[in-house]
């Protein structure tokens, strides 16, 4: 087993010379041979090996026994040991998880704890029966091709050295190095549907397929190249307005447009499944679509741009206001407290105010670059404008952000826009593509003043 497990280990390059290896020891027989043979391998190959065992106190006596054993284990053999004892049932009443599920998370917590440098890497004991069993097991769950890739050699600083290896040469190799181990009394019983599989099912497809353990790990490997395949083919890049574009997702095949939806919704927070990600892939067909996926936390779409929402973002909208504006005459409206002056006026007429008076040139807007209808009102989330005088186009979180505002000054901050965006932003000034030029004929200029601060004066 050696062998197999060093060819593993070169294979998928788990470990480099002079890293820590930190070997998840239960004091099972997988976890007692992969350490005995990373201990073995460690000369060899030039990486220092520590243990870490978790006590998860869920099974009393025996619990301790473990601890012991394993405590004796590394003691013979001069291997260092770190040891965590836990209280899993209270933790999983805590945090509302299941008792495997916290026992599984506070492990790898633990794991990390010890495996904190750069190139420090977890060596787990999972096997090839593992592997087999997950796939099986995400199988009869309807699972894609990421569960039926089974259990990956190699997950980020997580490596599993005796993945190729079966139980029975688990088994064989304790046998040949006289390696005594523990006897977890749970994974004797039916009660949970992994044992049910592996005392169930895996003998009789061992039965009717002798090669059959092979067969899957075959099956695991190809699935896997599909996978990392098409999961470089889903990758999406944010637009310059901290959206995603829905247009880009619905020209891709199923198989990429919902790895898509899946990593957008995993890269807001929310969690996923198949009933989430069809129905985002359904709804953002025609651009416009909306869901509630976490308290106070909604996924958007709107104009074929996706982006995520707070309970507070809603509130703002829904206070908001969008005035229609009538540029044909001088004329003013007031809002949020703000009054905002609009006045046109002709090359000539402008060049003489503009002699005569102090003007913020930043306010300047040629009136025939505006595009049919104009309206006022505020942020919106997805706002983005590139504005006079300043390079590249910005959100408007980031604008705001960078002028270091408030969140009432960012409600109350006025927006003139037509059909194709943002026209002027109140104390940022004119949209680059309707400010005034020298080939401007009509302009107009927009002045505004917060009634609140001359009220308090």
């Amino acid at each position: 087993m050696n062998k197999k497990v060093l060819d593993t280990i070169n294979k998928y390059g788990m470990i480099k010379s002079g890293c820590k290896v930190v070997a998840a020891l239960s004091g099972g027989a997988d976890s007692v041979a992969m350490t005995h043979c990373l201990y073995k391998l460690s000369k060899e190959l030039g990486f220092t090996l520590t243990a870490c065992h978790i006590n998860h106190t869920l099974r009393a006596q025996e619990s301790e026994r473990d601890y012991r054993f394993v405590e004796q284990f590394c003691k013979e053999r001069g291997i260092p040991l770190v040891v965590f004892r836990e209280d899993i049932t209270a933790l999983a009443e805590k945090t509302s998880q299941s008792i495997e599920t916290a026992a599984r998370d506070r492990r790898y917590l633990r794991f990390s704890q010890c495996a904190y440098n750069d190139g420090d890497v977890i060596a787990t004991a999972h096997t090839l029966n593992d592997s087999a069993e997950t796939v099986i097991y995400n199988m009869i769950r309807g699972s894609g091709l990421k569960g039926i890739a089974g259990i990956p050699p190699v997950r980020d600083n997580i490596i599993r050295p005796l993945i190729e290896c079966t139980r029975a040469d688990i088994e064989r190799y304790c046998e040949e190095n006289a390696l005594e181990f523990v006897t977890d009394s749970t994974n004797l019983t039916d009660d949970y549907t992994r044992n049910k599989i592996r005392h169930s099912v895996i003998p009789v497809l061992n039965e009717i397929f002798p090669a059959a353990l092979t067969n899957i790990k075959k099956l695991t490997d190809a699935v896997r190249e599909d996978e990392n395949c098409l999961e470089a083919m889903a990758v999406i890049k944010k637009e310059s307005d901290g959206t995603y574009d829905a247009k880009i997702i619905n020209s891709k095949p199923d198989a990429v447009k919902k790895r898509m939806i899946i990593n957008i919704l995993r890269e807001y927070g929310f969690e996923v499944n198949s009933f989430r990600v069809n129905e985002v892939a359904n709804g953002i067909l025609c651009g416009e679509f909306k869901a509630q996926y976490a308290k106070g936390k909604y996924l958007c779409c709107k104009n074929f741009k996706i982006y995520c929402q707070s309970d507070d973002e809603n509130r703002s909208l829904q206070e908001s206001f969008c005035i229609d504006i009538d540029l044909n005459k001088c004329c003013e409206y007031t809002a949020a407290g703000k009054n905002i002056k609009f006045s046109l006026y002709n090359k000539t007429d402008f060049e003489n105010l503009r002699n005569n008076h102090k003007i913020d040139l930043k306010n300047f807007i040629d009136y025939d670059k505006i595009t049919d209808k104009v309206y006022l009102r505020q942020k919106k989330s997805g706002d983005a404008v590139k504005l006079w005088k300043r390079s590249g186009t910005k959100t408007l979180k980031k604008l705001f952000n960078e002028a270091k505002m408030t969140a009432q000054q960012k409600s109350r901050t006025h927006l003139l826009c037509d059909v194709s965006g943002i026209i002027w932003i109140e104390g940022f000034g004119a949209a680059e593509r309707v400010h005034a030029d020298k080939n401007t004929q009509n302009i107009l200029l927009i002045e505004s003043a917060d009634l609140t601060e001359e009220n308090s004066k």
